[in-house]
């Protein structure tokens, strides 16, 4: 999970898309990009940063 979490955040940074991690507001992007949320990230990814 840890290196799939590294990435996809790797990808959306490079494509220019907003990247969210389970939190609330997500927030909008520009037109046209899509917002990348992952609902499956877990608090200890977080914390072992």
């Amino acid at each position: 999970w840890q290196a799939l979490e590294q990435d996809i955040s790797q990808y959306a940074q490079t494509q220019g898309f907003p990247y969210r991690v389970n939190d609330l507001p997500y927030g909008r992007s520009e037109k046209g990009k899509p917002v990348i949320v992952n609902y499956f990230y877990h608090e200890k990814i977080r914390l072992k940063k």
